[in-house]
């Protein structure tokens, strides 16, 4: 089951949200297809997505992450709106890398990347890139 919980600390001076997207990672898997390192780097996205898009105002919001790299990843794209519709898609879904010990790597699946996030207010839309 997601779950997401929203907590106020500190007389409402610090926002938490914690997310745990589990089934929605595992039915994208299904979906897709997707080797272990695919499932890893798109399920940390579609939480980002999940938890950026639970803050969105209006209706109409909708928020775009897009993450593209030279790796045989080759990109990540999630698309989430107020509703907490959120859908993803990775390009090579079939690659393996070797496993780190307990930890999956993703960023070797993709070495330089750029980072997008698209916001769109109604008829405004802003872009943030890190």
């Amino acid at each position: 089951m997601n779950v997401l919980k929203k907590y106020l600390a500190y007389d409402s001076s610090v926002r938490v949200t914690v997310v745990n997207v589990t089934k929605m990672v595992q039915d994208a898997r299904k979906v897709h297809n997707l080797s272990n390192v695919a499932t890893a780097a798109l399920g940390r996205t579609l939480a980002m997505t999940t938890i950026m898009s639970s803050n969105l105002k209006e209706k109409d919001n909708r928020l775009t992450i897009q993450i593209k790299g030279d790796g045989p990843l080759k990109s990540i794209v999630t698309c989430g709106n107020n509703s907490l519709k959120i859908k993803g898609y990775v390009t090579n879904g079939n690659i393996t890398l070797p496993l780190n010990k307990w930890k999956i790597r993703c960023i070797k699946s993709n070495r330089k990347w750029l980072f997008k996030c698209y916001k769109r207010y109604r008829l405004k839309r802003t872009v943030y890139w890190a």
